[in-house]
């Protein structure tokens, strides 16, 4: 019978260091780990931004080219009883999903969306829409935009042209 050799296994020493190396390694990676998450999460937002651009170019198609006459927000007083954003583009959208951020988990399930429209558009026609004088600038004009800070970046806007940033482009040059 063969007797263990007893300078071929692990010290004390030894696998304490492995373990204090494993956890400086997991120190490292859990907030990347968390950081990767909250920007895949602001992508989807953004990409949810886009799809609500192209409900609302499908609902400028069939208005003659004119902005839908909407509340800013679902918790807006209005006393027109304008519909909000979501209840508008939904026929547009498919998927009542697009009107939810990811990192949103209170304007949406409050309210039914986790954006707000930007209401000094209401009823202007597409092609000569007029914000604070910024006319004909598509680029520059925010139509829809996130409805709370859930973003570590910033909030996120759908501009005119049907672009989507995470910086507001309509406060710079």
């Amino acid at each position: 019978m063969r007797r263990p050799n007893p300078g071929s296994g692990f010290t004390m020493v030894e696998l304490l260091t492995v373990i204090a190396i494993l956890g400086i390694l997991a120190a490292i990676l859990v907030p990347t780990a968390r950081l990767a998450r909250e920007s895949a999460r602001a992508a989807a937002c953004l990409s949810n931004l886009r799809q609500i651009g192209f409900a609302l170019q499908l609902y400028l198609q069939e208005h003659d080219d004119r902005f839908p006459e909407l509340a800013t927000g679902p918790t807006e007083e209005d006393p027109h009883q304008r519909p909000a954003l979501a209840e508008t583009l939904r026929p547009y959208a498919g998927d009542e999903a697009l009107f939810a951020c990811p990192e949103d988990d209170r304007h949406f399930p409050a309210h039914g969306s986790s954006y707000y429209w930007n209401s000094l558009l209401n009823g202007q026609p597409l092609g000569s829409a007029n914000l604070f004088g910024l006319v004909s600038e598509p680029t520059r004009i925010p139509a829809v935009f996130d409805a709370g800070s859930f973003h570590r970046a910033g909030a996120q806007f759908l501009f005119l042209d049907g672009s989507a940033d995470q910086h507001p482009r309509f406060f710079t040059d």
